[in-house]
């Protein structure tokens, strides 16, 4: 809903935040995260994942810390 114009045309995003980098890397591993990767970019017109340290974001989770 910018009134920027640096969406880069993306519409729709997700943010998924991780108490750390062992938790993100986890994740990734995980059977179903695979599945979504693989379906996702045919239901997408394009796919940009950036992954920025929680802190950065506001994002990080109550008593997170880094691993």
């Amino acid at each position: 809903m910018s009134i920027e114009p640096f969406g880069g045309g993306y519409t729709t995003g997700l943010a998924v935040a991780f108490p750390g980098e062992r938790a993100r890397d986890a994740y990734l591993r995980n059977p179903r995260h695979a599945e979504l990767a693989r379906e996702l970019p045919a239901a997408a017109d394009s796919v940009l994942v950036v992954d920025l340290p929680a802190a950065a974001t506001g994002l990080a989770p109550q008593g997170a810390q880094r691993t």
